[in-house]
């Protein structure tokens, strides 16, 4: 079977461009063979998942379906955003959607021979189309010899040693792009769990973000960012319910070394986001000290309205543009209206009123001081890891591109110096309170 430049050859499990093999596993290839045989026509996520898996095997079919169909894309380089094989339905499944070619069985064989050979009746095609068969058989059980030999060496190699992870931008499974903030914001949060572990290196979201929606393999991006191993995942929100994802991959040699669902109430996400973070460090034996795995154990609540507002604000404080500060302010607010106690929301306030200050609005500062001040005066806040610090907030100012600060603010008077540097004094001397109980 042919389309465009591909050639899908069932018989012999193969995939080829422009007579060129391409290297695709044996699920994602199965998986091609059943849309392109189905052209056209939906097959849903039930329907795969019987093909490839059985009935009796357990497996989190929604992310390994994903990750197959991404791997799909790959290799016949198809754009998601606009498909010219494979379409995503939203909640039901995927179509071959690409024209098809269908080199007939009984004619191409035939096609070398002379006439009077190809006027040999019944009996010649007869004997070609066994040959084929025959052929197709051997092939196929070549094909299934060497795949049972790789995956024995797979299964019974030792993992990596894994000491560095990249988490990649959690897919938004809602099909709504106004809930694009939420799937950032669990990412940026799942990457700050993480981190608390101090002896695995975790790539910042910033340097991970570009990486959304590209079409580089694995082991690419993870050869790029210099780690061992990438978590990719998802992650849906509906009403105060929500569900994570999370898929492991060993980069070098790639394999597969975990996959997990979790759904919990949008009032424990900060419990749930910490469970994931757990399960990682546990499937991939790094040492985790009592004292982290204490805050990885922390338990806490949050105010579901005030937690969306502060993923907002947090959301377009990340674009570091004047104008999404000023948005993040609003959002920051909003969130400490419903929530007056919320550490992260005014954590996430000084960030944005330094960010204005950066882009010359200098009467941020003092703006930015109280907001880092407030939880010390107003507030005795409990030593959970979840709380954010404002000194990180402080470093994620100060690690602003010189570009972007040169773009904001061409010229810095000796007032802009000095107003800047009484914020940073702000977040020094408040930093510790941010972790302990406050007694200023």
């Amino acid at each position: 079977m042919q389309f465009q430049d591909f050639e899908l050859d069932v018989a012999g499990f193969e995939l080829r461009r422009a007579g060129r093999a391409i290297k695709l596993e044996k699920q994602p290839l199965e998986l091609l063979i059943l849309l392109v045989e189905k052209q056209g026509k939906l097959v849903s996520q039930d329907e795969i998942a019987g093909k490839l898996w059985g009935k009796d095997v357990f497996v989190d079919t929604e992310q390994s379906v994903h990750s197959a169909v991404r791997k799909i894309r790959h290799a016949l380089d198809d754009d998601p955003r606009a498909p010219q094989f494979v379409q995503t339905v939203v909640g039901k499944g995927y179509r071959f959607v690409g024209p098809i070619k269908v080199v007939g069985a009984d004619t191409w064989p035939l096609d070398g021979l002379a006439p009077a050979e190809r006027a040999g009746g019944p009996f010649l095609r007869f004997r070609l189309r066994r040959a084929l068969l025959v052929s197709a058989a051997l092939v196929i059980v070549i094909v299934a010899a060497a795949w049972g030999w790789i995956r024995w060496r797979m299964t019974t190699s030792t993992t990596a040693q894994i000491r560095s992870i990249a988490v990649l931008p959690l897919a938004n499974l809602s099909g709504d792009q106004s809930q694009e903030y939420f799937a950032d914001g669990m990412t940026e949060e799942l990457v700050t769990e993480l981190g608390k572990v101090a002896a695995l290196r975790v790539i910042s979201h910033t340097s991970v973000n570009r990486f959304k929606g590209t079409k580089k393999s694995l082991q690419e991006i993870a050869r790029e960012l210099q780690v061992d191993a990438i978590m990719e995942g998802t992650v849906s929100h509906e009403a105060n319910r929500v569900r994570v994802t999370a898929n492991l991959i060993q980069a070098f040699p790639e394999k597969h070394l975990w996959a997990e669902s979790f759904d919990g109430d949008l009032r424990n996400v900060l419990d749930l986001q910490s469970e994931v973070a757990r399960t990682i460090a546990d499937r991939i034996k790094i040492t985790v000290t009592p004292e982290e795995r204490l805050r990885l154990s922390a338990t806490q609540t949050v105010n579901p309205e005030a937690h969306e507002l502060y993923l907002k604000g947090t959301f377009y404080n990340n674009k570091w543009t004047k104008e999404s500060f000023e948005r993040g302010i609003e959002y920051f607010n909003q969130a400490l209206q419903k929530e007056p106690r919320n550490a992260r929301a005014y954590a996430g306030l000084a960030v944005a009123y330094g960010g204005l200050g950066i882009y010359g609005d200098i009467t941020g500062y003092p703006q930015q001081k109280a907001a880092a001040l407030k939880p010390c005066k107003s507030m005795i806040l409990s030593p959970k890891p979840t709380t954010p610090s404002p000194g990180r907030s402080l470093r994620t100012i100060g690690t602003l591109p010189a570009r972007r600060r040169n773009s904001a603010a061409p010229s810095y008077s000796t007032r802009v110096t000095r107003e800047r540097m009484r914020g940073m004094e702000s977040f020094s001397q408040c930093g510790v309170a941010w972790r302990t109980p406050c007694n200023r």
